[in-house]
């Protein structure tokens, strides 16, 4: 019988370490964190919708287009 752990090897793909949850989770808490204190400077919606006004026009514009495409 075959080991399972041989498809491993085979692929080149690496086996997850103890480190790579936490590592993870860690950076997961800290966009979460971020955002979250962002969010606490949004007033109204046109703050939301439009940057709070601090966007220039053509970024506003390349993530509308980046958006769609």
């Amino acid at each position: 019988m075959a080991d399972h752990r041989e498809g491993w090897a085979q692929t080149g793909i690496r086996r997850p370490e103890n480190g790579d949850g936490s590592t993870s989770g860690i950076f997961t808490a800290g966009i979460f964190s971020y955002g979250i204190a962002k969010a606490r400077e949004t007033q109204t919606n046109l703050d939301w919708f439009m940057g709070g006004g601090s966007l220039p026009f053509w970024v506003a514009g390349l993530s509308m287009f980046a958006t769609n495409v």
